[in-house]
Protein backbone atom coordinates (compact mmCIF):
# COMPACT_ATOMS: atom_id res chain seq x y z
CA UNK A 1 0.00 0.00 0.00
CA UNK A 2 2.91 2.38 0.61
CA UNK A 3 3.59 2.58 -3.14
CA UNK A 4 0.06 3.76 -3.76
CA UNK A 5 0.23 6.32 -1.01
CA UNK A 6 3.41 7.60 -2.64
CA UNK A 7 1.33 8.41 -5.69
CA UNK A 8 -1.29 10.10 -3.55
CA UNK A 9 1.28 12.09 -1.59
CA UNK A 10 2.97 13.26 -4.77
CA UNK A 11 -0.30 14.75 -5.95
CA UNK A 12 -1.29 16.17 -2.60
CA UNK A 13 2.03 17.97 -2.38
CA UNK A 14 1.01 20.00 -5.43
CA UNK A 15 -2.00 21.31 -3.54
CA UNK A 16 -4.27 19.91 -6.23
CA UNK A 17 -6.72 18.11 -3.99
CA UNK A 18 -8.00 21.24 -2.32
CA UNK A 19 -7.95 23.51 -5.35
CA UNK A 20 -9.30 21.37 -8.16
CA UNK A 21 -13.02 21.33 -7.29
CA UNK A 22 -13.21 25.12 -7.14
CA UNK A 23 -12.65 25.18 -10.89
CA UNK A 24 -15.97 23.40 -11.48
CA UNK A 25 -17.95 26.57 -10.74
CA UNK A 26 -21.49 26.35 -12.11
CA UNK A 27 -20.73 23.75 -14.73
CA UNK A 28 -21.97 21.18 -12.26
CA UNK A 29 -24.53 21.07 -9.45
CA UNK A 30 -23.39 23.38 -6.60
CA UNK A 31 -24.15 20.65 -4.05
CA UNK A 32 -21.85 18.27 -5.91
CA UNK A 33 -19.17 20.93 -6.06
CA UNK A 34 -19.41 21.45 -2.29
CA UNK A 35 -19.27 17.69 -1.66
CA UNK A 36 -16.15 17.26 -3.78
CA UNK A 37 -14.52 20.28 -2.13
CA UNK A 38 -15.13 18.69 1.27
CA UNK A 39 -13.85 15.36 0.01
CA UNK A 40 -10.70 17.06 -1.31
CA UNK A 41 -10.03 18.49 2.15
CA UNK A 42 -10.42 15.05 3.71
CA UNK A 43 -8.05 13.49 1.21
CA UNK A 44 -5.55 16.29 1.82
CA UNK A 45 -5.66 15.28 5.49
CA UNK A 46 -5.04 11.65 4.45
CA UNK A 47 -8.42 10.41 5.56
CA UNK A 48 -11.85 9.75 4.07
CA UNK A 49 -15.11 9.05 5.83
CA UNK A 50 -17.55 9.57 2.95
CA UNK A 51 -19.79 6.90 1.42
CA UNK A 52 -18.04 5.52 -1.66
CA UNK A 53 -21.29 4.92 -3.53
CA UNK A 54 -22.30 8.53 -2.95
CA UNK A 55 -18.84 9.69 -4.08
CA UNK A 56 -19.13 7.65 -7.27
CA UNK A 57 -22.55 9.06 -8.03
CA UNK A 58 -21.27 12.62 -7.57
CA UNK A 59 -18.22 11.94 -9.72
CA UNK A 60 -20.44 10.47 -12.42
CA UNK A 61 -22.69 13.52 -12.45
CA UNK A 62 -19.69 15.85 -12.73
CA UNK A 63 -18.31 13.56 -15.42
CA UNK A 64 -21.51 14.04 -17.41
CA UNK A 65 -21.65 17.79 -16.81
CA UNK A 66 -20.15 20.55 -18.96
CA UNK A 67 -17.21 21.01 -16.60
CA UNK A 68 -13.76 21.14 -18.18
CA UNK A 69 -12.04 17.82 -18.79
CA UNK A 70 -9.16 18.48 -16.41
CA UNK A 71 -11.70 19.19 -13.66
CA UNK A 72 -13.53 15.93 -14.36
CA UNK A 73 -10.24 14.08 -14.23
CA UNK A 74 -9.15 15.68 -10.96
CA UNK A 75 -12.53 14.93 -9.44
CA UNK A 76 -12.13 11.29 -10.37
CA UNK A 77 -8.68 11.30 -8.79
CA UNK A 78 -10.02 12.70 -5.52
CA UNK A 79 -12.68 9.99 -5.37
CA UNK A 80 -10.06 7.34 -6.19
CA UNK A 81 -7.75 8.55 -3.41
CA UNK A 82 -10.67 8.48 -1.00
CA UNK A 83 -11.35 4.86 -1.97
CA UNK A 84 -7.70 4.01 -1.27
CA UNK A 85 -7.93 5.46 2.23
CA UNK A 86 -11.06 3.37 2.69
CA UNK A 87 -9.15 0.27 1.54
CA UNK A 88 -11.25 -0.35 -1.58
CA UNK A 89 -8.70 -0.78 -4.36
CA UNK A 90 -11.21 -2.07 -6.90
CA UNK A 91 -13.33 1.06 -6.54
CA UNK A 92 -10.23 3.24 -6.64
CA UNK A 93 -9.15 1.63 -9.89
CA UNK A 94 -12.59 2.09 -11.41
CA UNK A 95 -12.56 5.79 -10.57
CA UNK A 96 -8.99 6.49 -11.69
CA UNK A 97 -9.53 4.58 -14.95
CA UNK A 98 -12.47 6.84 -15.71
CA UNK A 99 -10.32 9.88 -14.87
CA UNK A 100 -7.55 8.70 -17.21
CA UNK A 101 -9.72 8.75 -20.33
CA UNK A 102 -9.28 12.52 -20.67
CA UNK A 103 -6.29 13.91 -22.56
CA UNK A 104 -6.23 16.69 -19.96
CA UNK A 105 -5.74 14.21 -17.10
CA UNK A 106 -2.88 15.31 -14.87
CA UNK A 107 0.13 13.01 -14.59
CA UNK A 108 -0.78 11.82 -11.11
CA UNK A 109 -3.90 10.15 -12.52
CA UNK A 110 -1.69 7.89 -14.63
CA UNK A 111 0.78 7.41 -11.81
CA UNK A 112 -1.98 6.17 -9.54
CA UNK A 113 -3.52 4.02 -12.28
CA UNK A 114 -0.20 2.30 -12.93
CA UNK A 115 0.43 1.83 -9.22
CA UNK A 116 -2.99 0.26 -8.70
CA UNK A 117 -2.42 -2.12 -11.61
CA UNK A 118 0.77 -3.29 -9.94
CA UNK A 119 -0.95 -3.58 -6.57
CA UNK A 120 -3.90 -5.51 -8.00
CA UNK A 121 -1.58 -7.75 -10.06
CA UNK A 122 -3.23 -6.85 -13.38
CA UNK A 123 0.16 -6.89 -15.05
CA UNK A 124 -0.99 -6.84 -18.69
CA UNK A 125 -2.86 -3.61 -17.96
CA UNK A 126 0.22 -2.24 -16.16
CA UNK A 127 2.36 -2.80 -19.26
CA UNK A 128 -0.20 -1.04 -21.44
CA UNK A 129 -0.32 1.92 -19.04
CA UNK A 130 3.45 2.12 -18.75
CA UNK A 131 3.92 2.21 -22.52
CA UNK A 132 1.30 4.98 -22.81
CA UNK A 133 3.15 6.92 -20.11
CA UNK A 134 6.43 6.44 -21.99
CA UNK A 135 4.96 7.63 -25.26
CA UNK A 136 2.63 10.37 -24.12
CA UNK A 137 3.99 11.59 -20.77
CA UNK A 138 7.80 11.48 -20.93
CA UNK A 139 8.32 13.74 -17.92
CA UNK A 140 6.23 11.45 -15.74
CA UNK A 141 8.07 8.42 -17.13
CA UNK A 142 11.44 9.94 -16.29
CA UNK A 143 10.30 10.44 -12.71
CA UNK A 144 8.78 7.02 -12.10
CA UNK A 145 10.41 4.98 -9.37
CA UNK A 146 12.64 2.49 -11.24
CA UNK A 147 11.80 -0.14 -8.64
CA UNK A 148 8.20 -0.23 -9.88
CA UNK A 149 9.36 -1.08 -13.40
CA UNK A 150 11.87 -3.70 -12.27
CA UNK A 151 9.20 -5.32 -10.11
CA UNK A 152 6.76 -5.37 -13.01
CA UNK A 153 9.36 -7.16 -15.14
CA UNK A 154 9.85 -9.80 -12.43
CA UNK A 155 6.11 -10.23 -11.94
CA UNK A 156 5.54 -10.74 -15.67
CA UNK A 157 8.15 -13.48 -15.71
CA UNK A 158 6.81 -15.16 -12.58
CA UNK A 159 3.26 -15.00 -13.94
CA UNK A 160 4.41 -16.39 -17.32
CA UNK A 161 2.80 -13.49 -19.20
CA UNK A 162 5.18 -13.91 -22.13
CA UNK A 163 3.57 -11.51 -24.59
CA UNK A 164 3.51 -8.60 -22.16
CA UNK A 165 6.96 -9.52 -20.89
CA UNK A 166 8.44 -9.17 -24.37
CA UNK A 167 6.40 -6.03 -25.05
CA UNK A 168 7.82 -4.40 -21.92
CA UNK A 169 11.42 -5.43 -22.68
CA UNK A 170 11.28 -4.10 -26.22
CA UNK A 171 9.59 -0.86 -25.25
CA UNK A 172 12.15 -0.08 -22.55
CA UNK A 173 15.11 -1.06 -24.70
CA UNK A 174 13.84 0.91 -27.70
CA UNK A 175 13.04 3.86 -25.44
CA UNK A 176 16.48 3.72 -23.80
CA UNK A 177 15.10 3.60 -20.25
CA UNK A 178 17.62 5.69 -18.32
CA UNK A 179 16.59 6.89 -14.86
CA UNK A 180 19.00 9.54 -13.64
CA UNK A 181 21.68 8.24 -11.30
CA UNK A 182 21.20 4.55 -12.13
CA UNK A 183 24.39 2.81 -13.30
CA UNK A 184 23.00 -0.13 -15.28
CA UNK A 185 19.23 0.42 -15.59
CA UNK A 186 18.77 -1.59 -18.80
CA UNK A 187 20.54 -4.73 -17.58
CA UNK A 188 17.41 -6.55 -16.36
CA UNK A 189 15.70 -6.00 -19.71
CA UNK A 190 18.69 -6.94 -21.88
CA UNK A 191 19.02 -10.12 -19.83
CA UNK A 192 15.34 -10.92 -19.89
CA UNK A 193 15.00 -10.30 -23.62
CA UNK A 194 18.09 -12.44 -24.22
CA UNK A 195 16.35 -15.31 -22.42
CA UNK A 196 13.27 -14.89 -24.61
CA UNK A 197 15.37 -14.87 -27.78
CA UNK A 198 17.51 -17.81 -26.69
CA UNK A 199 14.43 -19.84 -25.84
CA UNK A 200 13.27 -19.27 -29.43
CA UNK A 201 16.63 -20.44 -30.71
CA UNK A 202 17.82 -17.03 -31.91
CA UNK A 203 21.20 -17.30 -30.21
CA UNK A 204 22.84 -14.59 -32.31
CA UNK A 205 20.31 -11.98 -31.23
CA UNK A 206 20.46 -13.25 -27.65
CA UNK A 207 24.25 -12.88 -27.63
CA UNK A 208 23.89 -9.29 -28.83
CA UNK A 209 21.61 -8.51 -25.88
CA UNK A 210 24.04 -10.09 -23.43
CA UNK A 211 26.84 -8.02 -24.91
CA UNK A 212 25.11 -4.91 -23.57
CA UNK A 213 25.15 -6.06 -19.94
CA UNK A 214 27.09 -3.83 -17.56
CA UNK A 215 26.74 -4.97 -13.93
CA UNK A 216 28.85 -7.97 -12.86
CA UNK A 217 25.97 -9.87 -11.30
CA UNK A 218 23.80 -9.34 -14.37
CA UNK A 219 26.48 -11.20 -16.31
CA UNK A 220 26.85 -13.81 -13.59
CA UNK A 221 23.09 -14.41 -13.60
CA UNK A 222 22.97 -14.76 -17.39
CA UNK A 223 25.81 -17.30 -17.27
CA UNK A 224 23.73 -19.47 -14.91
CA UNK A 225 20.26 -19.05 -16.48
CA UNK A 226 19.30 -22.21 -18.42
CA UNK A 227 18.35 -20.34 -21.61
CA UNK A 228 21.50 -18.20 -21.90
CA UNK A 229 24.02 -20.44 -20.18
CA UNK A 230 25.16 -22.06 -23.49
CA UNK A 231 26.41 -18.63 -24.61
CA UNK A 232 29.05 -18.67 -21.85
CA UNK A 233 31.47 -21.48 -22.63
CA UNK A 234 33.74 -20.40 -19.77
CA UNK A 235 33.14 -18.60 -16.50
CA UNK A 236 32.73 -14.90 -17.34
CA UNK A 237 35.30 -12.41 -16.12
CA UNK A 238 32.97 -10.53 -13.80
CA UNK A 239 35.88 -8.74 -12.16
CA UNK A 240 36.61 -6.95 -15.44
CA UNK A 241 32.91 -6.12 -15.66
CA UNK A 242 33.02 -4.75 -12.11
CA UNK A 243 35.92 -2.46 -12.96
CA UNK A 244 34.03 -1.17 -16.00
CA UNK A 245 30.91 -0.71 -13.88
CA UNK A 246 32.97 1.20 -11.31
CA UNK A 247 34.11 3.63 -14.00
CA UNK A 248 30.50 4.22 -15.03
CA UNK A 249 29.44 4.74 -11.42
CA UNK A 250 32.24 7.25 -10.81
CA UNK A 251 31.22 9.17 -13.93
CA UNK A 252 27.64 9.20 -12.65
CA UNK A 253 28.87 10.61 -9.34
CA UNK A 254 30.55 13.51 -11.14
CA UNK A 255 27.54 14.12 -13.40
CA UNK A 256 25.04 13.93 -10.51
CA UNK A 257 26.59 15.48 -7.39
CA UNK A 258 23.09 16.08 -6.05
CA UNK A 259 22.28 12.35 -5.93
CA UNK A 260 23.28 9.61 -3.51
CA UNK A 261 22.64 6.58 -5.70
CA UNK A 262 25.77 6.78 -7.88
CA UNK A 263 27.93 6.76 -4.74
CA UNK A 264 25.91 3.88 -3.29
CA UNK A 265 26.50 1.84 -6.45
CA UNK A 266 30.19 2.78 -6.74
CA UNK A 267 30.83 1.77 -3.13
CA UNK A 268 29.03 -1.53 -3.64
CA UNK A 269 31.22 -2.36 -6.63
CA UNK A 270 34.34 -1.53 -4.61
CA UNK A 271 33.17 -3.97 -1.92
CA UNK A 272 32.61 -6.66 -4.56
CA UNK A 273 36.23 -6.06 -5.59
CA UNK A 274 37.35 -6.44 -1.98
CA UNK A 275 38.38 -2.77 -1.74
CA UNK A 276 36.55 -1.96 1.49
CA UNK A 277 38.80 0.91 2.59
CA UNK A 278 38.27 2.68 -0.73
CA UNK A 279 34.53 2.10 -0.46
CA UNK A 280 34.43 3.83 2.91
CA UNK A 281 36.66 6.68 1.74
CA UNK A 282 34.52 7.27 -1.34
CA UNK A 283 31.49 7.91 0.86
CA UNK A 284 33.09 10.37 3.27
CA UNK A 285 32.27 13.60 1.34
CA UNK A 286 28.61 12.55 1.23
CA UNK A 287 28.69 11.76 4.95
CA UNK A 288 29.75 15.31 5.74
CA UNK A 289 26.95 16.70 3.56
CA UNK A 290 24.32 14.47 5.15
CA UNK A 291 25.49 15.39 8.64
CA UNK A 292 25.17 19.11 7.94
CA UNK A 293 21.64 18.60 6.61
CA UNK A 294 22.18 18.87 2.86
CA UNK A 295 19.27 17.46 0.87
CA UNK A 296 19.78 15.26 -2.18
CA UNK A 297 17.41 14.73 -5.08
CA UNK A 298 17.12 11.08 -4.08
CA UNK A 299 16.96 11.74 -0.35
CA UNK A 300 14.76 8.65 0.02
CA UNK A 301 17.94 6.64 -0.68
CA UNK A 302 19.70 8.01 2.41
CA UNK A 303 18.91 4.90 4.45
CA UNK A 304 20.63 2.79 1.80
CA UNK A 305 23.58 5.19 1.73
CA UNK A 306 24.11 4.59 5.45
CA UNK A 307 23.61 0.88 4.81
CA UNK A 308 26.44 0.91 2.27
CA UNK A 309 28.73 2.75 4.66
CA UNK A 310 27.92 0.20 7.36
CA UNK A 311 28.74 -2.68 5.03
CA UNK A 312 32.09 -1.12 4.16
CA UNK A 313 32.97 -0.60 7.82
CA UNK A 314 31.95 -4.18 8.60
CA UNK A 315 34.43 -5.42 6.03
CA UNK A 316 37.13 -3.41 7.82
CA UNK A 317 36.09 -4.86 11.18
CA UNK A 318 35.29 -1.39 12.59
CA UNK A 319 32.45 -2.51 14.84
CA UNK A 320 31.68 0.79 16.61
CA UNK A 321 31.50 2.89 13.46
CA UNK A 322 29.58 0.15 11.63
CA UNK A 323 26.87 0.12 14.29
CA UNK A 324 26.68 3.91 14.18
CA UNK A 325 26.20 3.90 10.40
CA UNK A 326 23.45 1.27 10.45
CA UNK A 327 21.67 3.00 13.33
CA UNK A 328 21.58 6.25 11.37
CA UNK A 329 20.09 4.42 8.42
CA UNK A 330 17.58 2.60 10.62
CA UNK A 331 16.43 5.93 12.09
CA UNK A 332 15.16 6.97 8.66
CA UNK A 333 11.81 6.01 7.15
CA UNK A 334 11.75 3.29 4.54
CA UNK A 335 9.11 3.88 1.90
CA UNK A 336 7.10 6.02 4.30
CA UNK A 337 7.08 3.42 7.08
CA UNK A 338 9.31 2.53 10.00
CA UNK A 339 12.64 1.20 8.78
CA UNK A 340 13.04 -2.56 8.43
CA UNK A 341 16.00 -3.25 6.14
CA UNK A 342 18.74 -1.39 8.01
CA UNK A 343 17.62 -2.80 11.37
CA UNK A 344 17.94 -6.33 9.99
CA UNK A 345 21.22 -5.59 8.21
CA UNK A 346 22.73 -4.10 11.35
CA UNK A 347 21.83 -7.21 13.32
CA UNK A 348 23.11 -9.42 10.51
CA UNK A 349 26.52 -7.76 10.61
CA UNK A 350 26.57 -7.84 14.42
CA UNK A 351 26.19 -11.60 14.23
CA UNK A 352 28.85 -11.78 11.49
CA UNK A 353 31.29 -9.88 13.72
CA UNK A 354 30.54 -12.12 16.72
CA UNK A 355 28.24 -9.83 18.70
CA UNK A 356 25.03 -11.95 18.81
CA UNK A 357 23.79 -10.43 22.08
CA UNK A 358 24.00 -6.95 20.53
CA UNK A 359 22.12 -8.26 17.50
CA UNK A 360 19.26 -9.39 19.74
CA UNK A 361 19.10 -5.93 21.29
CA UNK A 362 18.94 -4.40 17.82
CA UNK A 363 16.11 -6.70 16.75
CA UNK A 364 13.99 -5.69 19.74
CA UNK A 365 12.96 -2.84 17.44
CA UNK A 366 10.53 -5.36 15.94
CA UNK A 367 8.66 -5.52 19.24
CA UNK A 368 6.91 -2.43 17.87
CA UNK A 369 3.95 -3.79 15.87
CA UNK A 370 4.21 -0.81 13.51
CA UNK A 371 7.61 -2.00 12.29
CA UNK A 372 6.55 -4.65 9.80
CA UNK A 373 8.28 -6.06 6.76
CA UNK A 374 7.07 -8.19 3.89
CA UNK A 375 7.32 -11.98 3.95
CA UNK A 376 10.92 -11.93 2.78
CA UNK A 377 11.82 -9.36 5.43
CA UNK A 378 10.11 -11.41 8.12
CA UNK A 379 12.20 -14.40 7.07
CA UNK A 380 15.43 -12.39 7.14
CA UNK A 381 14.66 -11.06 10.61
CA UNK A 382 13.83 -14.53 11.91
CA UNK A 383 16.96 -15.97 10.31
CA UNK A 384 19.26 -13.45 11.98
CA UNK A 385 17.45 -13.59 15.30
CA UNK A 386 17.32 -17.38 15.24
CA UNK A 387 21.08 -17.53 14.66
CA UNK A 388 21.77 -14.96 17.40
CA UNK A 389 19.53 -16.80 19.86
CA UNK A 390 21.29 -20.07 19.06
CA UNK A 391 24.71 -18.48 19.60
CA UNK A 392 23.80 -17.02 23.01
CA UNK A 393 22.25 -20.30 24.15
CA UNK A 394 18.56 -19.30 24.07
CA UNK A 395 17.31 -22.75 23.10
CA UNK A 396 13.61 -21.94 23.37
CA UNK A 397 13.81 -18.75 21.32
CA UNK A 398 16.13 -20.34 18.76
CA UNK A 399 13.73 -23.26 18.32
CA UNK A 400 10.82 -20.85 17.82
CA UNK A 401 12.62 -18.98 15.05
CA UNK A 402 13.83 -22.20 13.44
CA UNK A 403 10.26 -23.52 13.32
CA UNK A 404 9.10 -20.33 11.63
CA UNK A 405 11.93 -20.32 9.08
CA UNK A 406 11.42 -23.98 8.22
CA UNK A 407 7.68 -23.53 7.77
CA UNK A 408 8.16 -20.45 5.55
CA UNK A 409 11.15 -21.72 3.60
CA UNK A 410 9.65 -20.80 0.22
CA UNK A 411 9.57 -17.12 1.18
CA UNK A 412 13.38 -16.97 1.47
CA UNK A 413 15.20 -20.30 1.05
CA UNK A 414 18.54 -18.54 1.40
CA UNK A 415 17.54 -17.63 4.96
CA UNK A 416 16.74 -21.23 5.78
CA UNK A 417 20.14 -22.34 4.47
CA UNK A 418 21.90 -19.66 6.52
CA UNK A 419 20.09 -20.50 9.76
CA UNK A 420 20.89 -24.21 9.47
CA UNK A 421 24.52 -23.38 8.71
CA UNK A 422 24.63 -21.19 11.81
CA UNK A 423 23.39 -24.16 13.83
CA UNK A 424 25.97 -26.47 12.27
CA UNK A 425 23.23 -28.51 10.58
CA UNK A 426 24.85 -29.30 7.23
CA UNK A 427 22.37 -32.05 6.33
CA UNK A 428 19.39 -29.75 6.86
CA UNK A 429 21.09 -26.90 4.95
CA UNK A 430 21.81 -29.28 2.07
CA UNK A 431 18.19 -30.45 1.97
CA UNK A 432 17.00 -26.83 1.72
CA UNK A 433 19.54 -26.09 -1.04
CA UNK A 434 18.30 -29.06 -3.08
CA UNK A 435 14.67 -27.97 -2.74
CA UNK A 436 15.72 -24.42 -3.63
CA UNK A 437 17.33 -25.63 -6.85
CA UNK A 438 14.05 -27.28 -7.85
CA UNK A 439 11.77 -24.40 -6.80
CA UNK A 440 9.26 -22.89 -9.22
CA UNK A 441 11.29 -19.68 -9.45
CA UNK A 442 14.09 -21.61 -11.14
CA UNK A 443 17.59 -22.61 -10.09
CA UNK A 444 19.56 -19.46 -10.88
CA UNK A 445 19.54 -17.78 -7.46
CA UNK A 446 20.44 -21.05 -5.75
CA UNK A 447 23.21 -21.74 -8.27
CA UNK A 448 24.53 -18.22 -7.71
CA UNK A 449 24.63 -18.70 -3.94
CA UNK A 450 26.37 -22.08 -4.26
CA UNK A 451 28.96 -20.85 -6.76
CA UNK A 452 32.56 -20.14 -5.79
CA UNK A 453 33.68 -16.58 -5.05
CA UNK A 454 36.74 -14.65 -3.94
CA UNK A 455 37.59 -14.99 -0.25
CA UNK A 456 35.79 -12.56 2.09
CA UNK A 457 37.73 -10.01 4.17
CA UNK A 458 39.27 -11.40 7.35
CA UNK A 459 36.77 -9.55 9.55
CA UNK A 460 33.85 -11.44 7.99
CA UNK A 461 35.54 -14.77 7.29
CA UNK A 462 33.89 -16.45 10.28
CA UNK A 463 30.32 -15.29 9.75
CA UNK A 464 28.37 -18.17 11.36
CA UNK A 465 25.57 -17.93 8.81
CA UNK A 466 28.02 -18.65 5.99
CA UNK A 467 30.47 -21.04 7.63
CA UNK A 468 30.48 -24.24 5.63
CA UNK A 469 28.59 -22.70 2.71
CA UNK A 470 31.46 -23.53 0.38
CA UNK A 471 31.24 -27.19 1.38
CA UNK A 472 27.57 -27.52 0.49
CA UNK A 473 28.21 -27.64 -3.26
CA UNK A 474 30.80 -30.39 -2.74
CA UNK A 475 28.38 -32.81 -1.08
CA UNK A 476 27.37 -35.62 -3.42
CA UNK A 477 23.64 -35.02 -2.92
CA UNK A 478 23.85 -31.28 -3.55
CA UNK A 479 26.34 -31.69 -6.39
CA UNK A 480 24.01 -34.14 -8.14
CA UNK A 481 21.18 -31.59 -7.94
CA UNK A 482 23.47 -28.81 -9.16
CA UNK A 483 24.65 -30.87 -12.12
CA UNK A 484 21.06 -31.29 -13.31
CA UNK A 485 21.03 -27.56 -13.97
CA UNK A 486 24.44 -27.31 -15.62
CA UNK A 487 26.65 -26.83 -12.58
CA UNK A 488 27.91 -23.84 -10.63
CA UNK A 489 30.57 -21.35 -11.68
CA UNK A 490 33.58 -19.57 -10.24
CA UNK A 491 33.28 -15.80 -10.05
CA UNK A 492 36.33 -13.64 -9.37
CA UNK A 493 34.58 -11.14 -7.08
CA UNK A 494 32.93 -11.29 -3.67
CA UNK A 495 29.29 -12.45 -3.38
CA UNK A 496 26.52 -9.91 -3.93
CA UNK A 497 25.72 -9.89 -0.19
CA UNK A 498 28.80 -7.69 0.31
Amino acid sequence: MRELLFAAALWLNTGGAASAPSQVHLAADPADVAAIEDLGKQVSAKTCSADLDVNEAIAKRIDESSAQDDVKSRTGLIVALCAIYEGNLDAAYRYVSRASKYDAAINQVWLLKFGLELQRATYDDAVTSLIKIMQQRPILFQNLQPGWIYQLSRDLKTSKLESSREKLDRALLDGNFAPVGEVAPLDPFHRDYAEILATRGDMKAARAQLGSLVAPFSIAYASLAPATRPLYAADPDVRAAALHCLDIARQAMVANPDRLNPAIEAAQVLRLLGRFQEAVQLMQPYKARLERGDKFVDQDRANWWWDGLGAGLAGLGDYTMMVDAYRRGAALDEGGSLNVSQVINQADMQVALNHPADALETLKAFDDPKRQGNRYGDMQMRTVRGCARFLVGDKVGAAEDLAYVDSHEKDAPNGAVELHLCRGEQDAAAAVAIRWLHADAGPVTALSTLSTYASPPAALAKDPMHLGEDKLAQRPDVKAAIDRFGGIRTFNILPSSF
